[in-house]
């Protein structure tokens, strides 16, 4: 009796915290402690078979284009339509520009890097990254030059560059839409805490096999066999530099050599998982729909402002110019140069590989290369 009546207790207490904060946000459906909007979310994927855009679909369809959706714990207010996006996040955007977190982003990155800061170090790390990238040529044609080196495959470093792909993978397949839920107190539980190990363990990897190279770089300057001039050969070097500019400074400065092994991981995950992930559906949609129209988005003159990839506002993605050029070119060349087909053992489908996977990822399929 005496643990019913304490459960009643912090049940009624969160749902009256709950009700209290909703009186300040855009309507929504009705939340329930803890688990917020999830099971809603969990009946039409799983119940209605329902993938997670025409989920959100039928929420908009009830409670309109700005809404309040509560993933566990977390409320979040879902846009739903450009002109509200862009009055936010563009006329606004002062106001949008910090991001709140789930609990295992800073759990992980502690506030560093690009992807997961905010306030003066995420501006200040986003700035000198894009300044830096901009000086390497990106928006510019070397990049053109730069990526077409590249897609033509060398095996020097293949072992390795898997090997760390592999990791990846495993990060983001191993993410779920219900690990949202997850917070300081549920990771008092032994089961959840490894299951948090177990997911955060390929970032952790992949973390120390990039600060043993920042290790390896910096030896190299030390003793000599590495050298270079002005801001140097590549964003390691600029960073290294800004570092110690920044110690002479004395003054408060978000770059050190934490930050940097974070800001590589923000630029090496988000930038290669993303284009992957394109990559592979981009072959899917080619293999089922050969003939598609290039007009589909032409609204007239303008372009129908409905489809935003890359995000808009302080927070768009600082390599959408590299990523437009990568898939350009990739796609465009894999064209040129081979005949493709589908696998008729194995053919491409519409249907995600996971419904609740954080990275919408095609389901695994196989296709045919001819040279042309």
């Amino acid at each position: 009796m005496i643990f019913l009546t304490i459960f009643l207790l912090i049940f009624t207490y969160l749902f009256l915290s709950i009700w209290m904060r909703r009186r300040t946000l855009p309507p929504g459906p009705i939340p329930l402690p803890l688990l917020g909007n999830m099971h809603q979310l969990a009946f039409k994927m799983f119940v209605k078979k329902k993938d997670f855009a025409e989920s959100i679909r039928d929420f908009v369809k009830e409670y309109g284009s700005v809404h309040t959706f509560w993933f566990g714990p977390l409320a979040t207010v879902h846009i739903c339509d450009y002109p509200n996006a862009a009055d936010a996040m563009i006329r606004k955007g002062a106001s949008f520009s910090n991001r709140e977190l789930p609990y295992l982003f800073d759990l992980s990155r502690k506030g560093r890097g690009i992807l997961a800061a905010n306030d003066t170090h995420w501006l200040e790390q986003r700035r000198f990254a894009l300044h830096t990238l901009k000086n390497f040529g990106l928006g510019r044609n070397i990049m053109e030059e730069r990526i077409m080196f590249e897609f033509d495959i060398t095996y020097a470093d293949e072992e390795q560059f898997f090997a760390l792909k592999a990791k990846l993978d495993r990060l983001f397949d191993d993410f779920e839409l219900y690990d949202l839920l997850l917070n300081k107190w549920t990771m008092r539980i032994p089961f959840l805490r490894q299951r948090v190990d177990a997911m955060l363990k390929p970032q952790n990897d992949i973390v120390k096999f990039l600060q043993n190279q920042v290790d390896k770089r910096k030896k190299e300057i030390a003793d000599g066999t590495h050298t270079f001039e002005g801001d140097g050969e590549d964003f390691v070097d600029a960073f290294l530099i800004q570092i110690e500019k920044e110690k002479q400074s004395n003054s408060p400065t978000s770059f050190d050599e934490t930050t940097l092994a974070m800001t590589l991981l923000d630029l090496w995950t988000a930038g290669q998982e993303t284009t992957a992930t394109t990559l592979v559906w981009a072959f899917a949609y080619l293999l089922l729909h050969p003939q598609f129209d290039p007009d589909r988005y032409l609204k007239g003159e303008n372009i129908e402002q409905h489809v935003i990839p890359f995000g808009i506002g302080k927070r768009a993605c600082l390599g959408e110019a590299l990523a437009k050029a990568e898939l350009y070119l990739i796609i465009g060349n894999f064209l040129l140069r081979y005949g493709i087909s589908a696998d008729p053992n194995c053919m491409p489908t519409m249907i995600p590989q996971s419904v609740m996977g954080v990275v919408r990822k095609a389901t695994p399929y196989n296709i045919v290369f001819t040279r042309s």
